[in-house]
């Protein structure tokens, strides 16, 4: 047994209390059987470029497992039902089977036809299901079948329960996080710049973070209902946002949120803290196009929860446009409208949101060389 001292974390206008004294922490999730305990997948100060299991209990490792896989971020889900803990490793395209006490192996899938494995989850029939290279997979023995494409699907979770029976991606390159029934038909869709990591709480929350890769923003929102239809006005309702990232934010009871930021883990009460302005990288285009970053595949999404500046750079001027509400303000029903509100000269920048909702800037004559925009929360 190891034990460890609480190492502090200051973190914007906020001191924190953190877990572990670790060179990073790739995932960590309350364990639903004792939420009392935290697992996570570290990369040891003992193992220098390997993974590590470990059980934290009340500020001490009571459990650590070496892995001797290379360190690259991967992925953990707990299965209380089951009593499995999944572990994905990206660098080597291993899933294990690992038991959810003690972290012994029960089996191994090396995965074939990707080059890269980010995340897996089990659905209510059993079935494994991974993200890689470019979309949703469900394996069948070691082999990924193909269900359904994005651009860089770098998280996924299910909900397994009646009348759930959901699963959700996050897809870093399109700004989108889509919930999806179990046969991959999609049930609505969360426009989220920069999506590192999703994951379902026990009471059917959603959290959505940044973080994980270079490009983030500070923002981690909290959806519910996304087991409902679409149709429904409960459906994907804001239940909470922060100006925190985190690779992958989890919960399990309702006042508190276990973040992996800052080269550790620590807890955040709810409400979330919004103790500062946001940032979003908005990016640029030419005359006619949807504004966004190089590499990524689609328009860069500005969630306005109070109001931003948008700061541009360029010739001519850009349309405002702001999506329409149909059933909820973060996620629609999959085909969603976008209505231009305003049009807007470039050299006048800031130009200034008031109105809460999911914002995009288009070209509309010109050229937009870079944009951004800051956020009060």
């Amino acid at each position: 047994m190891v034990y460890v001292c609480f190492r502090d974390v200051i973190l914007g206008n906020h001191k924190f209390r953190s877990y572990l004294p670790v060179m990073d922490v790739c995932n960590a999730v309350y364990d639903p059987l004792n939420p009392d305990e935290v697992i996570a997948d570290v990369h040891p100060v003992d193992s220098p470029w390997r993974h590590a299991l470990v059980r934290v209990r009340k500020g001490r490792v009571v459990r650590k497992v070496v892995i001797d896989f290379p360190w690259s971020c991967g992925d953990i889900n707990p299965y209380p039902e089951e009593g499995v803990l999944l572990a994905t490793y990206s660098s080597v395209n291993v899933v294990e089977v690992r038991n959810l006490s003690n972290f012994e192996l029960v089996r191994r899938f090396r995965v074939d036809g990707l080059e890269r494995v980010y995340s897996a989850t089990y659905d209510s029939l059993g079935r494994l299901w991974v993200t890689g290279d470019a979309g949703l997979y469900l394996l069948e023995g070691e082999r990924a079948k193909l269900v359904r494409g994005y651009g860089a699907a770098l998280s996924m979770d299910t909900q397994q329960g009646v009348p759930s029976k959901t699963l959700v991606v996050a897809d870093h390159l399109s700004h989108i996080v889509e919930v999806l029934n179990e046969d991959g038909g999609v049930k609505g869709r969360i426009y989220f710049p920069y999506p590192g990591g999703v994951r379902f709480t026990p009471d059917e929350r959603l959290i959505i973070s940044s973080g994980r890769v270079p490009n983030h923003t500070h923002f981690l929102l909290i959806v519910g209902a996304t087991h409902l239809q679409s149709t429904s006005g409960w459906f994907g309702y804001l239940w909470d946002y922060g100006t925190l990232a985190s690779n992958r934010a989890d919960s399990y009871y309702v006042g508190k949120v276990l973040i992996q930021w800052s080269l550790s883990a620590f807890e955040v009460p709810v409400p979330l803290p919004k103790f500062r302005k946001y940032l979003i990288r908005v990016g640029n285009a030419r005359e006619g196009v949807l504004a966004k970053e190089a590499r990524y595949t689609s328009f860069t999404p500005i969630p306005v929860m109070s109001r931003c500046w948008l700061f541009m750079e360029g010739e001519g001027r850009v349309g405002i446009e702001v999506m329409k509400p149909n059933y909820s303000l973060v996620a629609p029903q999959g085909i969603e409208s976008w209505v231009q509100i305003d049009t807007v000269d470039i050299k006048s920048s800031p130009y200034l949101i008031e109105v809460p909702g999911i914002y995009r800037v288009r070209v509309v004559k010109g050229f937009l060389k870079n944009s951004y925009a800051v956020c009060e929360p």
